[in-house]
Parts: C-alpha cells; structure tokens; sequence
C-alpha cells in the first residue's frame, strides 16, 4: 500500500511540475520583450501626437502642411509597429495558455490515475483476509496508518483535481478573450496600413508642389 501512496504522490504533484517548469518561463520573458517595445513605441506616438497638435496651431502653409504630412506618416508608421507587436503578444500569451491549459489536463489526468490506483488498491484489501492485511502492514496500527493516508490521498487527490479543473476553465475564458483581441488587432493594422498609403501618396502630391 505504500507503493501505491507513494506513486499517487508522485502522479499528482511531481512529476508535472518536472513537465511544466522550463518553457512557460521563457515565454513569458519573451512576452516581457514585447511589452518593452510596446511602451517604448507609445512613447514614440505620444510625441508625434504633441507635435501634430503644435503644427494645427500654426498658420497653415505648405511647408506646414508637408511637416504635418511626415510626422503623420511617422506616427502612423508607429502606430503599425505597435500593433504588429501588440499581435505578436497575444500570440505569445495564447502559446502560454495553450501550455499552461495542456499542464492543467495532464495533471487531472494523472490525478484520477491516482485515485483508481488507489481504489483499485482499497478492492484488492477488501477482497484480502483481515490476517493477511495485519501481516502485510506489519501489525494493525501500521495498517490502519497505511489506510488513513491512502484515504487523506485520495480526498487530497480530488481536491486537487477541482482546483485545476477550475483553473482551466478560466485560462480557456482568458484564451478566448485573448483571440478576441488579436482580431481587433488585426483589422486594425489594415486599417493603418490604408491610411498610410493614403498619407504615402498625399506626401508625393505635396512634394510635386514644391
């Protein structure tokens, strides 16, 4: 019976953790990456964005309105960056879900092996005598022992199995909500890349002119 508390332990908490502890972590310092770049765009936007308001302040000329033209077309140039990297994101952190989702079954999975081992293992003592328990687990306090702890397993095992359930349930809500974003992204980075070209050849008209 040891073997079997012993085995049930290492299914459910061990052997996992062993799977798991690599792959997510570089992930997500890849997602961190892309987060750098994110803000450091946004701050590259904010100041097009401030020079843009300066220059609706001026006295429209067509010097202004050629400057006006480049640093709209630099802002929006940014603004596809940023949203080429915002896509390339949430592709990370739906490769991250997808890893940890896959973790979560894998450990449910092996958690019912654990508990139909030990079922299976509390039908083989039902089907032994009392004697060849008392034997076998070297005395009856040492049997009662075995059997309280293949018993706090299984409710433990159980436990276990709940809370990841749970938590699988809410990483496939957070991938959904996250493939709900990529879309958004993408139709937006179409649309950007309309405007510049739109931008694009208002530029050359302008620079015909001068």
């Amino acid at each position: 019976m040891k073997r079997v508390i012993a085995y049930g332990l290492l299914l459910c908490f061990f052997i996992p953790l062993a799977l798991s502890a690599a792959e997510p972590e570089e992930i997500q310092l890849k997602i961190l990456e892309q987060q750098q770049k994110i803000i450091a765009l946004e701050k590259e936007i904010a100041t097009y964005e401030v020079t843009l308001t300066e220059l609706g302040k001026n006295k429209s000329t067509l010097e202004s309105e050629v400057k006006r033209l480049d640093t709209s077309r630099k802002k929006i140039g940014a603004d596809i960056s940023v949203t080429k990297d915002k896509v390339q994101r949430a592709n990370l952190e739906l490769e991250r879900l997808a890893q940890e989702i896959g973790d979560k079954e894998l450990r449910i999975s092996l958690g019912r092996r654990g508990v139909g081992e030990s079922l299976r293992e509390l039908e083989r003592n039902d089907d032994s005598t009392l004697i060849e328990q008392y034997y076998s687990a070297r005395g009856i306090v040492g049997f009662w022992e075995e059997a309280d702890q293949l018993v706090r397993l299984q409710q433990q095992i159980r436990v276990e199995a709940v809370a990841l359930a749970l938590r699988k349930a809410q990483l496939t809500d957070d991938r959904e909500e996250v493939s709900v974003k990529k879309s958004e992204l993408s139709s937006l980075s179409v649309q950007l890349n309309g405007q510049k070209a739109v931008l694009d050849q208002n530029r050359k008209e302008q620079s015909q002119l001068l």
